[in-house]
């Protein structure tokens, strides 16, 4: 791509377009940086790797409420409920990349795995409703995440 824009005019567009490729080019390279620099810290490996281990864990209680859901009627669970439920925890916890995080914000991650994971036991158990069991582990997670992060910028909490 760069080289065939050093081959066009440098008309308005053309310079626009080169500018926002440079500009996007620099972006990847930063995020892939930091990526890479938390890589290279054992701390950060070791809380990556126990932070999976949670969430296998919490895998198994996801497929057993997939199948609850489905077996209450759900047709939107049984292709959608892992990412479902690792987007809401991203999402109360102002995560964009799980890749990118801190060791703080993996600690953060693992802890509101298990909440879930214990919010859909414990709802699973009373029989409740699907609907109501994901609103429930949803409330529990966001609770969670304001006592961690209070009113602060989520995407600024463990800088």
């Amino acid at each position: 791509a760069i080289f065939l824009l050093t081959l066009s005019k440098n008309t308005e567009i053309v310079v626009e377009f080169k500018h926002q490729l440079v500009t996007a080019y620099s972006g990847l390279r930063k995020k892939q940086a930091q990526i890479d620099a938390n890589h290279a810290k054992t701390e950060w490996q070791q809380n990556r790797a126990i932070g999976k281990l949670i969430h296998h864990d919490n895998t198994d209680t996801l497929k057993s409420f997939i199948d609850y859901a489905q077996a209450q009627g759900s047709r939107h669970y049984p292709k959608h409920g892992y990412i479902i439920f690792a987007r809401m925890v991203n999402h109360a916890l102002g995560v964009k990349d799980r890749e990118e995080v801190t060791e703080h914000q993996l600690h953060l991650i693992a802890t509101a795995d298990f909440i879930v994971q214990k919010a859909l036991t414990n709802a699973m158990t009373e029989r409740l409703p699907y609907k109501i069991i994901y609103q429930q582990a949803k409330r529990e997670v966001e609770a969670f995440s304001a006592m961690v992060i209070g009113s602060r910028d989520k995407a600024g909490v463990a800088a």
